[in-house]
């Protein structure tokens, strides 16, 4: 995996945290006192934005787990297919979707870019014979 794959996985991931953050402020149903702010695509939003933030902090820290990244490339595409909440303004939920696609498709790639090395390193070992250790 390359330094520079984690890095747009982690650049991508914070633009999609910050457009769901921007697009949640932008939402009066959201934001209104006395309203159900966590209706479901509410709800999307502020999970997929608490995703890209971990996936951020641990990058930066040098600890992308694969099994985050994988989570943060579900939980993106989920939101970007889902559907705009009812009072979110179309400009905030556009921001929206192709910011947290672009995060989907930078994380998935680092993911199936370990799933790609790591398949030819069994392939490797199965050639020869490492598995097969005899005494």
């Amino acid at each position: 995996m390359t330094i520079a794959s984690m890095q747009r996985c982690a650049q991508a991931a914070e633009v999609c945290a910050a457009a769901c953050d921007a697009a949640l402020a932008a939402d009066d149903s959201y934001t209104r006192p006395g309203t159900e702010p966590y209706a479901a695509g509410h709800l999307a939003l502020v999970s997929c934005g608490a995703v890209c933030s971990l996936v951020v902090a641990a990058v930066r820290e040098g600890d992308g787990d694969l099994e985050l990244l994988r989570w943060c490339a579900e939980t993106c595409s989920q939101c970007a297919s889902g559907e705009r909440p009812e009072h979110m303004p179309p400009a905030a939920w556009s921001l929206v979707t192709r910011a947290c696609m672009r995060c989907a498709i930078a994380c998935q790639a680092v993911v199936d870019h370990v799933a790609h090395f790591a398949r030819q390193a069994i392939e490797a070992s199965r050639d020869t014979d490492f598995h097969n250790l005899e005494a």
